[in-house]
């Protein structure tokens, strides 16, 4: 029982996150989509990737993450964000939810029903 809260709990708080990210992207979408390109600005990049990175290492599966490894990850998931986002831009008849549950699917690698 306490395993399957845990375990909630820790996909909870990404798909709040992941929800937050694309309500901003959904408030702040442009004609062209660059307000979503990859920046060239290696300090934002920096900047986005430590935060992905103390949001997973707190993730169960990934207590024992090093930092590299942390790091490698999270460039998987900020350039995937991006990336998703400019997809949706040009998909505009697309849910926020809908977006968010595939995020969370491609990112955990799960079923449906467990990124869900």
């Amino acid at each position: 029982m306490i395993r399957r809260e845990r375990a909630r709990l820790s996909q909870q708080r990404p798909a709040e996150l992941l929800d937050a990210y694309f309500a901003y992207v959904e408030a702040h979408r442009t004609p062209t989509g660059c307000t979503f390109r990859d920046t060239t600005h290696r300090d934002i990049q920096q900047q986005g990737t430590r935060m992905l990175a103390t949001i997973l290492a707190q993730q169960p599966s990934w207590e024992d993450a090093g930092a590299a490894e942390l790091e490698m990850a999270t460039e998987v998931m900020r350039t995937g964000l991006i990336g998703l986002a400019l997809w949706w831009q040009e998909h505009p008849g697309v849910t926020r939810p809908a977006v968010v549950a595939a995020a969370m699917r491609a990112l955990s690698m799960a079923s449906p029903r467990a990124a869900s």
